[in-house]
């Protein structure tokens, strides 16, 4: 009822006792080093795990969120760490390289940036997007085909990661690139900002988004791009691009001093795509991004000029009539691109606009790692065409109605 650790250096020829600094109540079950950082120690016992960053000098209770319950066997998976108990279950840390980097000395500045591990990407099947069910503290039900169903909480974006508590089943890991960070007790202001290999920025997350408590942090980014520009009223855009494999840098500002990190997003092993057809992938779709960003950039122009022309125009005959006509066009306008309708029923019971049509091309893209099909490129240059001929039709009316009316005023 002790614990018993031994340490060998000359593979088994004589040992060392190291269990004089581990807790002298806790039965030991199995010992095990990572397999990259020496002197990192994994000991299990009949309550739980330790973990030692010092070869064993100082230990610390490393149960997280698993239970007291003995620990048998633990196994070292590239970053994750898995363990196995007793007649319970297993229980997997999905990684463990901020441990294979910690220093004691970490913890006492108010702010480290850890190097975030190698991300493999999954590719996605249709069902990956599911939003849950009904939400609001009610139970949801997910099934897939052939296999079996789970019942879990939708609990919503939690420091960058979409989270569900299971009640019959383990999580899944996370669906994401992992980052974690190190903060002190008095810091005021934290931001990660996601960059590409250049520097430019993709997306930076701030206030409630992340985490500012003491200690260690951990963000999980979902390797997007953000939605392009929506038409307020409207439906979201829907175009949301995932990143790449590549390297990728995240830079993390706390009250004003910056910490950068490079990482890597590679493409599960399994799928037979190169990485150029990847890159024929992520162009096509930040194409199909921009023109709809573009288009709804002109939408937004348009009914803005149409409701100052019908506000200025108030008590001036002749002006009401072009802003009518100016309403008219933007309206039209808007609507050749984007539903008119702003409920459900309304929009699907409407003829499909170009920018829906346009959308179409980002599920095909969603819905596989490989090159796109020559029928994808081939509708993106129509429907950009013909997104283009609608833009210069408003344009004509900027160049004449809207002129006509600003000399009016």
């Amino acid at each position: 009822f002790k614990p018993y650790l031994f340490k060998t250096d000359d593979y088994g020829k004589t040992w060392k006792k190291i269990s004089n600094t581990f807790p002298q109540d806790e039965i030991t079950r199995t010992i095990r080093e990572d397999t990259v950082r020496k002197g990192l120690l994994f000991v299990g016992t009949e309550t739980g795990i330790f973990v030692s960053i010092n070869d064993g000098a100082s230990w610390d209770r490393f149960n997280i969120n698993m239970p007291a319950v003995p620990v048998h066997d633990i196994k070292v998976k590239d970053e994750d760490l898995a363990i196995a108990t007793f007649g319970r279950g297993f229980w997997i840390l999905d990684d463990i390289s901020p441990l294979r980097q910690m220093e004691a000395s970490m913890l006492k500045k108010s702010a480290h940036l850890f190097k975030p591990r190698t991300n493999v990407r999954l590719g996605k099947n249709w069902w990956a997007a599911y939003g849950g069910g009904v939400g609001g503290g009610q139970k949801n039900y997910f099934a897939q085909n052939g296999r079996q169903g789970h019942t879990f909480y939708e609990l919503g974006i939690v420091k960058g990661e979409k989270k569900r508590k299971f009640i019959d089943a383990g999580d899944a890991r996370p669906d994401g690139a992992i980052i974690y960070y190190a903060l002190g007790k008095e810091v005021k202001d934290v931001s990660l900002t996601i960059m590409d290999a250049d520097g430019k920025e993709i997306k930076t997350f701030s206030g409630d988004a992340i985490s500012k408590d003491n200690g260690l942090n951990r963000f999980v980014w979902d390797m997007l791009y953000p939605d392009a520009i929506s038409v307020p009223g409207k439906p979201p855009a829907g175009i949301v691009v995932q990143a790449r494999p590549g390297t990728y840098q995240v830079r993390m500002t706390v009250d004003g001093m910056s910490q950068t990190e490079y990482f890597e997003i590679k493409m599960n092993p399994n799928e037979p795509w190169t990485q150029a057809d990847a890159d024929a992938r992520f162009e096509l779709w930040m194409r199909v991004r921009s023109i709809t960003e573009k288009a709804n950039l002109a939408i937004i122009d348009a009914l803005k000029l149409a409701e100052e022309a019908k506000k200025a125009a108030r008590g001036n005959q002749k002006a009401e009539a072009l802003a009518e006509k100016i309403d008219k066009a933007a309206t039209e306008f808007s609507g050749s691109l984007v539903p008119v309708g702003t409920t459900l029923s309304a929009i699907a019971n409407e003829p499909a606009k170009l920018l829906s049509k346009l959308q179409t091309v980002h599920h095909v893209l969603f819905s596989s790692e490989g090159r796109p099909p020559q029928s994808a490129y081939d509708v993106v240059k129509v429907l950009s065409a013909e997104i283009d001929a609608r833009i210069g039709e408003w344009n004509r009316v900027v160049e004449t109605d809207v002129a006509e009316f600003n000399r009016m005023k």
